[in-house]
């Protein structure tokens, strides 16, 4: 498992600080007198949830963290990340990539948000090409930029 048990606990103490966040922004709607606002964002919020079981149903358990956690990250600084295509070979080694994809996809969502302070979502990919994992992120009106992997250690293209 490339996270440790600590690791895992704080992923989850991250996403539960973000639900009740979440349901703060519903609560200040709803005492403002906005309920159809609050309606829209608890729309928003299902969707995005629904985003999160594909990712936790769809694969094996290590890939699936490790998508989940990308996603978390993303949302922690702002941006909705969301998988245009993921095709990953089952015996991909999430103990070699998981902790570099994490750190190369925080700077690039940095980078990102630094170029664009409005920009709120994006369209990842995860790739094999050959023996390297390709973590490509689609930027509105720019393309796209993208980072490798091979063997732990980062490229970026």
């Amino acid at each position: 498992m490339f996270m440790k048990a600590e690791d895992m606990i704080q992923l989850l103490r991250r996403q539960r600080h973000e639900f009740l966040n979440r349901i703060q922004v519903v609560s200040g709607y709803l005492q403002l007198g906005y309920p159809a606002r609050a309606g829209k964002y608890l729309q928003e919020l299902a969707a995005d949830m629904e985003l999160d079981r594909e990712l936790l149903v769809g694969f094996a358990p290590e890939v699936s963290l490790l998508l989940f956690a990308h996603r978390l990250q993303g949302r922690e600084i702002g941006i909705l990340i969301k998988f245009r295509k993921i095709d990953v070979r089952p015996d991909l080694d999430v103990e070699i990539i998981g902790p570099a994809s994490l750190r190369r996809m925080r700077n690039l969502l940095e980078d990102i948000t630094r170029d664009d302070q409005n920009l709120s979502v994006v369209e990842a990919s995860i790739l094999m090409a050959e023996d390297r994992v390709v973590f490509r992120v689609y930027l509105p009106g720019e393309g796209e930029r993208e980072f490798t992997l091979t063997g732990g250690e980062p490229d970026v293209c």
